[in-house]
């Protein structure tokens, strides 16, 4: 099975996120054995998942060593919605509110990982103007 891994990184909260793609769930478990990573959290079993969202801790504390999005294949419905909880957790790590008067907070930070993360993908598929997701081509010169 094909695995596409994606190590993203964030300067301004120092956050660390592993972006990986593999149409199997059964081999997400096998990726978090891999001995950089070192899981050691709950058995996952996500058969029937689309995606799913962790944060891998060194340790008990609430310090967070890095996070990983899997997902079955490149859908953007599915990127906002792991995004999302990557982002909440981020922001309550770091002591960032989420409130009325902080959206912009949150907008700017999804608009960032948005962005790194499909110019990782236009850069894999080696198709600067196009971008295949949603099982379409989108960007300038697609239909």
């Amino acid at each position: 099975m094909k695995i596409i891994e994606h190590d993203l990184h964030d300067n301004l909260y120092r956050t660390h996120l592993y972006l990986v793609i593999c149409e199997d769930p059964a081999e997400w478990a096998e990726w978090l054995k891999k001995p950089e990573i070192a899981y050691t959290g709950e058995q996952i079993n996500h058969s029937g998942s689309e995606a799913a969202f962790y944060r891998i801790k060194p340790d008990e504390s609430d310090d967070c060593n890095f996070n990983v999005i899997f997902m079955r294949r490149m859908h953007i419905p599915t990127l906002c919605h792991e995004l999302s909880h990557f982002i909440i957790y981020t922001f309550d790590e770091k002591s960032v509110p989420i409130s009325e008067e902080n959206t912009e907070a949150f907008a700017y930070y999804f608009e960032f990982w948005m962005n790194t993360i499909l110019e990782e993908w236009r850069e894999l598929v080696r198709q600067p103007k196009q971008l295949p997701v949603n099982n379409k081509i989108i960007g300038s010169g697609a239909n």
